[in-house]
């Protein structure tokens, strides 16, 4: 049995540096039996697993009172599995996927789909320099969903919300969700605020010699969002 006032259960980041290369640790509390959590304020489970092989018990400290819950749950595309049961008495608890994107800052330059740039025509110019270039920025975004998933009965008892965003609550027996309010959503892989600016430019100049050009465009593909789907389910 875990009794705490927070429990953070949050992958380990680190760099291998002979490598180069990333390597990730998800934590794991793991039980082979029954595992019995009491928190008064805060459980993270980022991107981490809490298992058993019997039942899973979540209570916050004064779990007996609806009206006096405290603890919020944030289950961040993590893993909560019993092959058992699995009861939940909270205030919140928050079962999302994580979201990534990307935004350039774009206050220093202007945008067009087309541009227009001058040359002379002369055989013979002094130290003009004329320089376009196109850069791309690229966003490889992956989102993992959350999961509550349990081989018999699901029990969640909130004194307040319940927000499933692109993740799954699945009990292979019962699922029973009391709350004052359910929120259960996805996004569209789609449509979800996909923004393009094409030919950003900026000019900086000099003179020599009564000559200056300097010209920079660039492309930038901003802001991606994608995610899976949501699931609540009971088979």
């Amino acid at each position: 049995n875990i009794a705490v006032d927070t429990l953070n259960n949050t992958r380990n980041d680190t760099q291998d540096t002979t490598k180069t290369q990333e390597k990730t640790q998800g934590g794991l509390i793991y039980a082979k039996n029954q595992l019995q959590i009491t928190a008064a304020n805060h459980l993270l489970n980022d991107k981490s697993s809490i298992v058993a092989e019997g039942d899973i018990v979540i209570n916050d400290t004064n779990h007996g009172t609806n009206n006096d819950l405290n603890l919020v749950i944030d289950n961040k595309s993590g893993v909560i599995k019993a092959d058992n049961n699995i009861t939940i008495h909270a205030k919140t608890l928050n079962n999302t996927a994580y979201h990534y994107d990307t935004k350039q800052d774009d206050s220093d330059g202007y945008y067009g789909y087309d541009v227009n740039e001058k040359v002379v025509k002369s055989d013979y110019v002094m130290d003009q320099t004329l320089v376009l270039e196109q850069d791309e920025q690229v966003s490889t975004l992956a989102s993992n969903p959350a999961f509550i998933s349990a081989l018999k009965d699901i029990n969640i008892n909130l004194s307040d919300e319940l927000f499933n965003s692109s993740s799954v609550i699945s009990a292979k027996q019962d699922l029973s969700i009391t709350a004052n309010k359910i929120t259960n959503e996805t996004d569209s892989v789609a449509t979800h605020k996909m923004y393009r600016k094409w030919g950003k430019k900026w000019v900086r100049s000099w003179e020599t010699c009564g000559w200056y050009k300097w010209s920079y465009v660039a492309l930038l593909i901003t802001q991606t969002k994608q995610s899976f789907g949501t699931t609540l389910e009971a088979n």
